[in-house]
């Protein structure tokens, strides 16, 4: 009962040096889920809702710069 979508956006700026810039977004749900499993209700003791939906939404870049540690032999 967990949603995600990504969207990732790459691009090889140089050889050696590349970009990412991404997005995600998760969404939990009760879905086909019996009363006991379901997430996110309310405790009838305490009022208080339990195990919460877990929503977020992350941006992100990565930079990517790669570099050879020894030269090719040209045999």
């Amino acid at each position: 009962h967990r949603g995600r979508l990504t969207i990732n956006l790459n691009s090889k700026i140089t050889n050696n040096f590349s970009i990412s810039v991404y997005y995600m977004m998760q969404n939990e749900f009760n879905l086909l889920t019996d009363d006991v499993h379901k997430i996110n209700v309310i405790n009838p003791n305490t009022g208080k809702v339990t195990r919460q939906f877990d929503k977020y939404k992350v941006l992100g870049l990565t930079l990517a710069w790669d570099f050879k540690l020894y030269k090719k032999n040209k045999n």
